[in-house]
């Protein structure tokens, strides 16, 4: 037993460490929590690709790209940034990373501490915190105050959006990351749903050129039926004038010069 113990320790070491890779490629690949769900009632996660099971714990590990989505039922997320979304009913939000969530159903709120980042995705635009940056050798990004932002955004069943700022800042950013709409405290806005969508900026711009272009072709349509200093409708009122003043002459005329003036007509040229 003596002689065979030296042999089984050297065995089992070459089989710890053949197997050891495998160890550290499985800690790479495996994936943990970014935060954890308080639910309450009716609540879904995506467990494979439009495959839904029901979440039967209280609480409830939320993943890196998960989705939830809320029936009946509320849940409220803490996230591993210290952020807090609450999802309201009958909502579909995912997790894309720690910091960015993508909300493409209903409702959520949340509050977002001064010294932590995250961007809540609706449609096309994204709601964050504004960045304020100021020179120096490398870019740094100052909060504007020292208090948490609160608000809420509601995703309307007509694809327009509704972003509510209760306390601190937002600005709102669309799909090429420029600030179409900024929020102070206690300030609301309701957004489109082409804006929302993405197809606003196209169709704005075109709103403008054809309100201008109607303009410009009323100043052509009355420069072309403009005559000696008088439009259209002038003209028309003139001819009527005429007419009037016409029969008002023929009326009151003495009923001798009348015939005389009809026996000058000629039949014939």
């Amino acid at each position: 037993m003596g002689s065979k113990f030296p042999i089984i320790v050297c065995f089992t070491f070459l089989l710890t460490v053949s197997g050891f890779p495998g160890v550290v490629a499985q800690a790479k690949d495996a994936k943990f929590p970014i935060g954890e769900m308080i639910s309450k009632g009716g609540v879904r996660f995506e467990a494979r690709e439009k495959v839904w099971k029901n979440i039967d714990s209280s609480h409830f590990p939320v993943f890196e790209k998960g989705k939830i989505k809320t029936e009946q039922g509320i849940g409220m997320v803490t996230l591993g940034n210290n952020c807090h979304v609450e999802i309201a009913q009958n909502s579909v939000i995912s997790f894309e990373q720690v910091d960015r969530v993508h909300l493409t159903q209903g409702k959520v709120s949340f509050r977002i501490p001064y010294s932590k980042e995250m961007t809540i995705k609706v449609g096309n635009l994204g709601v964050t915190k504004p960045r304020v940056q100021q020179a120096s050798k490398g870019t740094s990004i100052i909060p504007a105050r020292n208090e948490d932002t609160v608000g809420s955004i509601t995703l309307h069943s007509n694809g327009s959006v509704t972003i509510k700022n209760l306390q601190g800042s937002l600005s709102i950013l669309d799909q090429d990351h420029v600030v179409v709409a900024a929020l102070s405290s206690k300030e609301s806005i309701t957004i489109p749903a082409t804006m929302a969508s993405g197809r606003s900026n196209k169709m704005m711009a075109q709103a403008g050129e054809v309100r201008e272009g109607r303009r410009e072709t009323q100043n052509v349509i009355d420069q072309e039926w403009t005559y000696l200093g008088l439009n259209a409708i002038e003209w028309i009122a003139v001819g009527y004038v005429k007419a009037l003043l016409g029969g008002l002459i023929y009326f009151y005329w003495p009923e001798g010069d009348k015939d005389r003036t009809v026996e000058q007509i000629p039949i014939c040229p």
